[in-house]
């Protein structure tokens, strides 16, 4: 008995320190990428990029004309924090609060992946301006494609007025 609770314990203390690991990879993955965004690195930044990601925008030009189009807040933002991060052994959802150089706030929600050589890559980026970020989410769920995430149960925050969304958002780029 005492063998299996030392078993178990230490198997516990393994998978959490590779996921404490994995959730600081994570967090470096987007912070390098979004410097080289505000460089105008486009090769850099599509480095990061999962093959999900790459299949949608297959040359580093690509990457950042979608960028520069629909996503000019992760260009030198002028702050940025990172919020709730949920993460399993091959999947994560990072969410990043943005100020973008007008001072509009912004959430970005990631969906990175790990990746079979152990790196992790962004496969996914929603950006959600600040009227939406006032949601109160209560649970995230990746479904079997990687690049959708479906964000469910979605609430009103208190003071605001009636909402007319679905109890299931699908997010998808």
């Amino acid at each position: 008995m005492r063998w299996t609770l030392a078993a178990f314990a230490a198997l516990f203390w393994v998978n959490t320190t590779a996921l404490a690991s994995d959730a600081v990879t994570v967090r470096d993955v987007i912070e390098r990428q979004l410097a080289a965004l505000g460089r105008g690195d486009a090769a850099e930044a599509y480095s990061y990029a999962a093959p999900e990601a790459r299949r949608v925008m297959p040359t580093p030009e690509d990457f950042l004309r979608v960028v520069r189009s629909s996503y000019q807040a992760l260009i030198q933002p002028k702050s940025l924090s990172f919020r709730e991060l949920r993460i399993s052994k091959l999947l994560a959802i990072q969410h990043v609060r943005i100020v973008d150089k007008q001072g509009v706030g912004w959430t970005a929600i990631y969906g990175p992946s790990k990746q079979a050589d152990g790196s992790w890559k962004i496969g996914s980026c929603q950006l959600l301006p600040d009227e939406f970020a006032d949601l109160s989410v209560q649970r995230s769920v990746y479904y079997s494609r990687p690049t959708a995430l479906v964000l469910t149960e979605a609430k009103q925050s208190p003071g605001r007025g009636p909402l007319d969304l679905p109890r299931e958002i699908m997010v998808s780029d």
